[in-house]
């Protein structure tokens, strides 16, 4: 069963300690956004600044949802 993710932004220090790529759809900047699901439990997501494009919204720490995020399909 999954929890779902409440789209309040919470306040938390995020270190960014993986550089984020550009977005694959539009070449824009990113941002690592929080959210809060249930007490206390903080989600990391990547997010578009431009298109609003998201990888996931469900990773429990920046490191896997900056993972993610970089990870492009072979052409």
């Amino acid at each position: 069963m999954t929890t779902p993710i409440a789209q309040d932004p919470i306040d938390v220090t995020v270190s960014q300690s993986t550089p984020l790529l550009p977005c694959p759809f539009c070449g824009a900047e990113v941002t690592m956004g929080r959210n809060r699901g249930g007490s206390k439990i903080i989600y990391f997501q990547v997010e578009c600044d431009e298109c609003g494009a998201i990888a996931g919204s469900g990773y429990t720490t920046e490191s896997a949802a900056a993972k993610n995020w970089n990870r492009r399909a072979n052409a």
